[in-house]
């Protein structure tokens, strides 16, 4: 009966081992994250086929006409955007996320997506910059993006600088205590940015940092 035991615990342990040395769940979130990087892959491709068609990349507005972040376009086949077909959307239904240059000429873009393996190798280390926050991803916070791809003039993961902050006339006023500032120009918002003709449209959501910079 002892020896009976022993063997009857010895299988136990192998299956306890065996379970914790295959960690299903992770291998779920493996696949789920490779799945969604192939995903953004084909979407980056789609994407710089339209810039050879059309010269740009898809503005803010069609983005959202054609619904590439509509759950109910999900997996659907899109006569708007033929550039990929059917459309795809993460595992579980989620709609990627899209950032594109605010301009009737978009000339860079960004999609994002979270990855279940938070430690994931393709993730930089230390890539988001909490003072960024909001501006850096679209929008996102880091508990809901940690991984992307863009167009190949910028990288997902770092800020944007525009042109117009890099050419002369232009200046950024800034309160470090997030109040309201004005300038001459009757700018209003807690980051001010001016251009050289008046108030730059960037100023109204607030996307100045305090090295003067319009970030996206």
């Amino acid at each position: 009966m002892v020896e009976l035991l022993i063997v009857f615990a010895i299988v136990i342990l192998l299956v306890v081992g065996m379970i914790a040395g295959f960690n299903p769940i992770n291998m779920s979130d493996r696949g789920y994250d490779a799945r969604k990087k192939k995903d953004l892959s084909r979407i980056k491709v789609a994407f710089e086929e339209y810039f050879n068609d059309r010269g740009c990349y898809p503005t803010e507005s069609q983005i959202s006409s054609w619904g590439l972040e509509n759950h109910n376009n999900c997996f659907q086949n899109l006569s708007v955007f033929p550039w990929l077909s059917p459309w795809p959307c993460s595992p579980s239904g989620d709609p990627y996320k899209i950032v594109t240059e605010s301009s009737d000429c978009p000339k860079w873009f960004k999609v994002f997506t979270q990855l279940g393996n938070r430690n994931d190798s393709d993730i930089p280390d230390g890539w988001y910059d909490t003072e960024y926050s909001y501006i850096l991803s679209g929008g996102l916070t880091a508990d809901e993006v940690n991984y992307g791809t863009s167009s190949t003039n910028v990288k997902w993961y770092e800020k944007v600088i525009p042109d117009h902050c890099l050419s002369g006339g232009h200046s950024c006023s800034y309160n470090d205590a997030g109040g309201i500032c004005q300038d001459t120009n009757e700018c209003w918002g807690p980051n001010c940015f001016v251009s050289a003709s008046g108030c730059h449209e960037d100023c109204r959501v607030n996307r100045c940092t305090p090295e003067g910079y319009v970030i996206y």
